[in-house]
């Protein structure tokens, strides 16, 4: 990146630091999300981040409705659904993300075009009949043409309906800091910090190292419709490449970031080297992680105090409107 953008980053990010806790922008996502199987690089999961940031006033009214309702319901309508190519019958989900959101000049956009277009190996599993189905997140994805003079404004990611369902109908949902995916330069840093912030409230998070493998160095053949984790087989290169470079990032921002880690191996019984079964990561709140999750509980404590109240005047009232 040249100087200026690094100059510029950096003071972007004094900016940030200097934002009181309970006004730095949180994302809502679901675990189904924070799960996706691939090798996303720093600039893919800037993507992910921006398509839940529009999905936000959906996802509270979603919770917002489980809270007084009792159910969560869809989070998305029959009008979201639209045909994307011409007499097509299959609708799909359109999200649509901005260059000028993702942290980056001008000249930096061809990575955005990379980026996107690798969005089409992202997968998730599903079982099916007894097997597992590899299904990929945006199967249709929109970039601007520029040998046509089109102006880079956006792209644009598709999502099927079904695919949408089985990615956001589903909780847990967790919430994570916006601004801390923009912390990081290294591809694992932001999907690590993902992950551990998914499972923060439990202290620890194991998880089976090929699972684990899987979620981070997926590649998907378009071609063969096959997902294969070839990369950083041995647990040596996993942790020199993958856990060690996004341990030291998370620690590095531990006064912008709500949660950091250290992680030990777990081996099958009666070994203590070699390939390990699982990998422990202990998670650590950070002093801003403490004050969001203040905010947070005093948050929950006023709106339940707000719903209570709405539910008893509606019961007394036949008109009283509760959206």
């Amino acid at each position: 990146m040249a100087r200026k953008s690094r100059k510029a980053e950096q003071l972007r990010q004094e900016i940030i630091s200097s934002v009181p806790a309970e006004q730095r922008k949180m994302i809502t996502q679901p675990i189904t999300f924070t799960y996706l199987n691939g090798e996303m690089t720093m600039m893919q999961t800037r993507i992910q981040t921006m398509i839940m940031e529009k999905l936000q006033v959906k996802i509270r009214r979603a919770f917002d409705r489980k809270a007084i309702q009792g159910y969560f319901g869809d989070l998305f309508d029959s009008d979201d659904y639209k045909p994307i190519y011409e007499n097509d019958r299959t609708k799909y989900l359109t999200f649509k993300v901005e260059y000028s959101e993702l942290g980056i000049e001008p000249s930096h956009y061809s990575d955005v075009d990379v980026a996107a277009k690798a969005m089409m190996r992202i997968i998730y599993e599903k079982e099916v009949d007894g097997y597992t189905r590899n299904i990929v997140a945006f199967p249709v994805v929109d970039i601007p043409d520029k040998s046509k003079g089109e102006r880079r404004t956006d792209i644009k990611l598709h999502m099927t309906k079904s695919t949408a369902e089985d990615l956001f109908k589903m909780i847990p949902y967790h919430m994570y800091l916006k601004d801390a995916i923009f912390l990081f330069s290294s591809n694992y840093a932001g999907r690590i910090y993902l992950l551990i912030n998914a499972n923060k409230q439990l202290g620890t998070w194991t998880v089976e190292y090929e699972k684990l493998r899987k979620i981070l160095l997926t590649t998907y053949d378009e071609t063969t419709k096959k997902a294969t984790v070839d990369k950083y087989r041995d647990i040596s290169d996993f942790k020199k490449r993958v856990l060690e470079p996004a341990r030291r990032e998370i620690a590095d921002a531990a006064d912008r970031v709500d949660c950091t880690f250290d992680y030990e191996f777990r081996y099958p019984a009666g070994k203590k080297r070699g390939t390990p079964e699982a990998i422990v990561f202990h998670i650590h709140l950070t002093d801003l992680g403490r004050r969001i999750n203040q905010k947070k509980l005093e948050s929950k404590y006023n709106k339940n105090t707000v719903q209570k109240e709405a539910v008893e005047e509606s019961a007394s009232g036949p008109d009283m409107k509760l959206f």
